[in-house]
């Protein structure tokens, strides 16, 4: 037995796993250590592969119509349509001849009675299809045509209109292309094949031709796909082969989608909304959020040498400086928000992609463009660079790799393996007008422009506002502090000369009053004390509010009594907020009583009678209870109730001041309750402006300090 024919023997038996262990193992050593052995083992595996397919497919019918789908079937993801192959033969029949008992005319379609063995021995795949709309087929193979409304049109070169018989022959394996005896040949020069198809059209009967206005696009699997590939066309020859003629170069034509299917967010965006527990199903919300964001802002310098611009983070602006010529940052000074300088910073002179850069593709004016497919969106992850997103939305009537290729050129910093690779892939474009790529050029330009002024417009405007409703909170607790104080002391002052009136009184004693003082006078620090009275020991009671019991010299007593007050509410924490107050028609207004856990406490002054007034809110809902302290502990239930009760209850008790500050202070509290949740509100959005700021600009997020001082 010949070296070769023992060698292919060798190969079946290690394909078909009918080696021993050992042998195995050489076997699988030798194809790591040999390319050649190993390619040779590739294409058995291929042959026999193909040989079973073959066998298959003759005992399958004839498929009909596979497809029936309009253009917008081309939007969900069937991929690259035109790829590069090597020898594909198109047939398209000029004449009208019935087939005879072999299936073939008797013309061919240069009007010669000349047909191939691959004519003969292939089988054929029918298909009726509805040309008045674009359709999309796919043949036992894979390939996949997609075929224009109007496509065909009849030897007169009218478009043909309603059902059109389509026939598709293919050879995509070694053993299709053996058995039907083609070879890859072009005048006698060796060609390696990507894949060999014959494909026609009829109408009723009737040979057609394609109409030139239109196209029939072709999608061939493949393994690999190779640089340098052509399109041929199949020229039957005498002895049943075919030659392969008039190579063409291909051009890999990609297929949009629709653009709103396509995720240009920030590779992590979603992801990282969705682990601190946003709904990322909101698309409203992530817009909004995400075109929220920008970088960076450039301003004029006098200084030809040195560049600046500005980045807005949080509500703060922070001014990098000191570029190199190249537009490097080399240093970074927040003055005069904080002082700092970063060594060895490099971050690119305000070229980021902004989102209101997307925001400006990501509409339906580019649908049908090299935007609007997913081959740009698996690129749109690695481009943070500005003038990178720039080439390929002003070159949209280039092929997607002529575009990568400019990229390596201008910015090999950027991501170059990446853009490299993509390259080599060879990905195309999408049909367009070139006009049509002009203005749309253009229309990014200003939309960019206009939504990037805009989003620093509104986000200025809104941190203003904060800033001043951060004000206005500000003056309004520094009031409401003085008032308290105000109101706090005027008490105190009432509740003293209350408890000094009973305590001379039960002494039996005049109280005596203090003549005013000149407003220039003596001041002298005391060392010992002198003579003692009442007074003294009163004020101490009336501060610390503590009982008191005073004899003086001549045997005569006096008490004042404080008496320690618990009031409990019935389910207090299911209400929001609960305040309880105490009021005093001996009182200039009201006291507020202080909580402890669950219960509120006062110290009441036997002396005086006191009203017990509680006001609770329940989702925005008013719950009042009002009633007299006449025991030590107290049990309340709140009933729902309003502002117009509320008011009426205490006109009925309490003096003016009183009604007015309980009022004054409740509407205190519901702005002071509001307000927090506007700031609490606010800290959620810087912190998760904060958390996003890297995700979205991953080129200069490292360079932002996690936080900075006001």
């Amino acid at each position: 037995m010949r070296p070769e024919l023992k060698i292919i023997e060798l190969i079946e038996k290690y394909l078909r796993n009918e080696l021993e262990e050992k042998d195995q193992i050489e076997f699988e050593k030798r194809i790591e250590s040999n390319p050649e052995f190993r390619k040779e083992v590739e294409l058995q595996r291929d042959l026999m592969n193909g040989i079973e397919r073959l066998s298959l497919l003759k005992a399958i019918e004839r498929a009909k119509i596979k497809y029936m789908r309009g253009k917008w079937l081309l939007k969900i993801g069937l991929g690259i349509i035109v790829i590069s192959i090597i020898v594909v033969s198109t047939y398209l029949f000029v004449d009208q001849n019935s087939e005879n008992s072999s299936g073939l005319y008797k013309l061919n379609e240069v009007g010669e009675p000349l047909w191939s063995d691959a004519d003969r021995y292939l089988p054929k795949q029918e298909f009726k299809l509805n040309i008045e709309s674009d359709t999309v087929i796919e043949t036992e193979g894979g390939i996949v045509f997609a075929i224009s409304k109007n496509a065909f049109v009849d030897e007169n070169g009218n478009p043909v209109k309603g059902e059109v018989d389509l026939e598709v022959k293919e050879a995509l394996d070694p053993a299709s292309i053996i058995t039907a005896g083609l070879s890859t040949e072009s005048n006698g020069k060796p060609l390696e094949t990507g894949g060999m198809f014959y494909f026609n059209a009829r109408k009723d009967g009737k040979s057609l031709n394609i109409n030139p206005q239109k196209e029939v696009l072709a999608e061939i699997p493949t393994k690999e796909i190779k640089s340098g590939m052509q399109l041929f066309d199949g020229k039957r020859k005498k002895d049943g082969g075919i030659n392969w003629v008039n190579p063409k170069p291909l051009e890999r034509y990609l297929i949009p989608v629709d653009i709103h299917t396509l995720n240009f967010y920030p590779q992590g965006y979603e992801d990282s909304l969705a682990n601190w527990g946003y709904n990322v199903e909101d698309k409203a919300f992530k817009d909004s959020l995400f075109y929220s964001f920008f970088a960076c802002e450039e301003e004029e310098s006098t200084n030809l040498s040195k560049s600046y611009s500005m980045i807005w983070y949080g509500d703060r602006k922070i001014i990098l400086k000191n570029y190199d010529p190249d537009g490097f940052l080399m240093s970074v000074d927040t003055t005069p928000y904080k002082e700092t300088t970063w060594d060895s910073l490099w971050v690119r002179n305000c070229d980021v992609v902004e989102p209101s850069d997307i925001k400006a593709f990501w509409n339906d004016k580019f649908q049908n463009t090299n935007i609007a497919t997913k081959e740009f969106e698996e690129r749109l992850r690695f481009i943070h660079n500005k003038n990178i997103l720039r080439l390929y939305i002003k070159n949209l009537h280039l092929p997607l790799y002529e575009i990568d290729s400019m990229v390596l050129q201008q910015f090999p910093w950027d991501e170059a393996g990446r853009f490299l690779l993509f390259h080599k892939r060879k990905d195309g474009r999408v049909k367009i007008k070139s006009d049509l790529a002009k203005n749309l050029s253009s229309y990014y330009s200003e939309k960019s422009k206009l939504y990037e002024n805009s989003v620093r417009k509104v986000y200025r405007k809104f941190w203003n506002e904060e800033r001043r409703k951060d004000m206005i909170a500000k003056q309004k607790q520094a009031q409401f502090s003085e008032d308290e104080v105000k109101r706090d002391y005027q008490n105190y002052l009432k509740e003293l000369n209350l408890n000094l009136d009973e305590a001379y009184r039960q002494l039996g004693k005049p109280r005596p009053r203090q003549a005013s003082l000149p407003n220039n006078r003596y001041r002298a620090a005391l060392t010992s004390t002198g003579w003692k009275n009442v007074d003294r020991y009163v004020v101490a009671s009336t501060q610390n509010r503590e009982s008191l019991s005073f004899m003086d010299k001549e045997g005569n007593k006096a008490t004042i009594k404080y008496q320690d007050v618990k009031v409990k509410v019935q389910d207090i924490n299911s209400f929001d907020r609960v305040y309880s107050y105490v009021l005093s028609k001996g009182q200039y207004s009201f006291r507020r009583m202080k909580r402890n856990g669950d219960a509120f406490g006062f110290k009441m002054n036997e002396f005086l009678n006191y009203k017990l007034v509680i006001i609770a809110y329940q989702k925005g809902e008013m719950h009042f209870a009002l009633q007299n302290i006449s025991a030590r502990e107290i049990n309340i239930k709140l009933s729902p109730s309003n502002e117009i009760e509320l008011k009426k209850v205490l006109t009925e008790y309490g003096t003016k001041q009183s009604r007015r500050d309980v009022w004054k202070d409740q509407q205190y509290e519901s702005f002071k309750m509001a307000d927090q949740a506007r700031r609490a509100k606010n800290d959620q959005i810087k912190e998760l402006r904060r958390r996003l700021y890297p995700v979205i600009f991953p080129s200069i997020g490292q360079a932002i300090p996690e936080s900075i001082e006001e």
